[in-house]
């Protein structure tokens, strides 16, 4: 072979994509995971502002069922029922009423595309009660 020849020798070349293959194989899945967390904790901000928003109907109506209108608090009712509110939705966000005019439940059910195994639905009641329904635990899926 000439001297002079310039290249890569197929042995470098097939170290190379072994080594690349090895670095993507590790990022995917981390990335992955980074990019459900942060759809998961945009879904808790939501959630939280929903609280304040249910809060303050109370304060206005002494009941959650109730806007100031006059017409029933329903999920059409809530400023906003998915997450996040622009682009791809990966959270739909519903409203549970009672059993009595003072209690509520808010709940944000991952979509499809959110595979949140480790949290799955995340909901909150009017007394700050935090649940989650995956394999973590809610004071994880809370935290994190």
């Amino acid at each position: 072979m000439n001297k002079n020849s310039r290249g890569f020798t197929m042995l470098e070349l097939i170290i190379t994509m072994a080594i690349v293959a090895i670095l993507t194989a590790i990022a995917v899945p981390s990335y992955n995971q980074y990019v459900i967390k942060a759809n998961r904790n945009v879904a808790k901000s939501d959630l939280m502002e929903l609280q304040q928003w249910m809060e303050r109907n109370y304060s206005l109506t002494n009941s959650y069922l109730t806007m100031p209108s006059g017409t029933a608090v329903t999920a059409a009712a809530l400023p906003f029922d998915n997450s996040p509110r622009n682009g791809t939705a990966y959270y739909a966000i519903t409203f549970s009423a009672g059993p009595t005019a003072s209690t509520y439940t808010l709940t944000a059910t991952p979509n499809a595309n959110q595979n949140d195994v480790a949290c799955g639905t995340l909901s909150v009641t009017n007394a700050s009660v935090q649940t989650s329904s995956g394999t973590g635990t809610a004071a994880y899926c809370w935290s994190n």
